[in-house]
């Protein structure tokens, strides 16, 4: 099931997060939804995951996605610095650039592309396979900050005064609604299930109790009818809360959920046989092998 942002949703207007920045052009696909704090996440062109990846070179130093709509720098600064110094960089390039979010830059990931990378779309050039900072603070901790690792695709947290990367973005002005998650009913969960507004995907929002190997897991979703599956690696980073901590989540739309690791359907492309999961003590991902027993959250 894919829930379309409601007319009622539409009369906030975003003052600042994810969807502030630039105006939309015109000539924009208008593919994602419109929601304060979320947007579609694309994922790699692989058969069977919804949005895949679109970008347009704009000619100017500049590739929008047409996914998200975000506006991005093509080419980065290949010197690394402290992240206060990569937020005050891209401050300075005016007209609405800053430093992405956690969210944000994950979006570029292409977790399709083996180590050592550059885990990024070809469109963006001599891309480095480094460490990128974002715009977000590690949970109730002032020195550390999100990174994204553009070797292999993993994020995890770095002490802000050590030198990485980074790649400024703009983000359209939108009218958006301020609710992204909404508890739906279900006729086979008590709890119900749950709509993400931004994304267009829908939760399981009580868990089986069990833990899985990745092929289980698998099993397991398809197990519960049409269209359930295990979500990607982006597709669930996208409901970690950077604000939160064990678990890393949204306690009111998924209430019970631990601070453990939970499976992914993407597998380490590097060819080692490994799946990739997201551990909900803190949000960070990375990949292990499909033998291991984690949990498994289900989406559609």
């Amino acid at each position: 099931m894919r829930l379309a942002v409601g007319a009622a949703l539409l009369a906030a207007a975003c003052e600042g997060g994810a969807l502030t920045g630039l105006p939309v052009e015109p000539t924009m696909p208008m593919t994602s939804p419109v929601v304060c704090g979320g947007f579609l996440m694309p994922n790699p062109p692989i058969d069977g995951l919804p949005n895949p990846e679109a970008y347009t070179d704009n000619g100017d130093g500049t590739v929008t996605d047409q996914v998200t709509r975000l506006v991005w720098e093509r080419t980065v600064d290949p010197q690394g610095y402290p992240q206060l110094q990569e937020v005050q960089r891209c401050v300075d390039k005016g007209a609405g650039w800053r430093l992405p979010t956690r969210l944000e830059l994950l979006t570029l990931v292409d977790f399709s592309v083996p180590a050592p990378g550059p885990t990024i779309n070809a469109i963006f050039g001599d891309a480095p396979d480094q460490v990128f900072w974002t715009a977000s603070q590690y949970y109730d901790n002032a020195g550390d900050a999100w990174v994204i690792g553009f070797d292999r695709g993993y994020s995890d947290y770095g002490v802000r005064n050590n030198p990485n990367l980074g790649r400024c973005v703009r983000a359209p002005t939108l009218p958006c609604g301020a609710k992204r998650y909404e508890v739906v009913p279900d006729t086979a969960q008590a709890s119900g299930l749950v709509a993400d507004h931004a994304t267009g995907l829908v939760w399981q929002r009580a868990l089986d109790p069990g833990s899985y190997s990745y092929p289980d897991a698998l099993t397991y979703c398809a197990g519960l009818g049409a269209g359930w599956r295990v979500p990607s690696l982006k597709e669930l980073q996208s409901i970690v809360e950077d604000t939160k901590e064990l678990p890393a989540v949204d306690p009111d739309a998924f209430p019970d959920t631990p601070g453990v690791d939970f499976w992914t359907s993407s597998l380490d492309a590097s060819g080692s046989g490994s799946a990739w999961y997201v551990d909900f003590f803190y949000g960070a991902s990375d990949a292990d092998v499909q033998a291991r027993s984690f949990r498994v959250r289900c989406v559609r």
